[in-house]
């Protein structure tokens, strides 16, 4: 599992290098991830032992992770507001620079 970990890590900061991203936007897209998981855990959490079935969780976070790894692809389509989109679809900003 840490290969994998390692191997998203890695291919990810390439990604965001290759649209021209600064050493402190690397930073962020390595720390924003871990935070935001560490934070969405408890609430996710009380939301499956609410839920009648086991499923239901865990079909709507596929459905997230589709749409989201939708919108990641697409962001070499912005052409000079590239490294915008690529902070707004990945909420490392909070939305700030959001207006493409």
């Amino acid at each position: 599992m840490q290969y994998a970990v390692s191997l998203y890590t890695l291919a990810n900061n390439l990604y965001a290098t290759n649209l021209g991203a600064t050493d402190t936007q690397i930073g962020l897209v390595q720390m924003v991830p871990n935070m935001v998981a560490g934070i969405c855990m408890i609430p996710v959490g009380f939301l499956a032992n609410r839920t009648k079935t086991s499923r239901t969780v865990p079909f709507v976070l596929a459905l997230f992770l589709s749409a989201a790894y939708f919108a990641y692809g697409s962001v070499p389509l912005f052409g000079e507001h590239r490294m915008t989109a690529f902070f707004c679809v990945s909420r490392h900003d909070g939305g700030r620079h959001c207006a493409v």
